[in-house]
């Protein structure tokens, strides 16, 4: 069963253009860890596993990139 991430992503790329762009400032955020947790695939992973999972999945796509001082943002389409 593949696992549809199309809200989550949204929210993600929501947050991070709020200037909210650590991996830390983005599990503290009480919606995002919820729904991290309610797309857990059975495999118990954490909140922050599946943060940054997306993070990464959303960076390959070229839709964010990591700036060492500015955390994650997103990119110019």
């Amino acid at each position: 069963m593949k696992i549809d991430y199309t809200e989550f992503d949204a929210q993600l790329k929501s947050l991070i253009s709020q200037r909210i762009s650590k991996l830390s400032q983005l599990e503290a955020n009480d919606e995002l860890r919820v729904m991290a947790i309610e797309l857990d695939d059975g495999d118990s992973v954490t909140a922050f596993r599946v943060i940054g999972r997306r993070l990464q999945a959303l960076r390959k796509k070229g839709l964010i990139e990591h700036d060492a001082r500015e955390g994650w943002i997103l990119r110019r389409q």
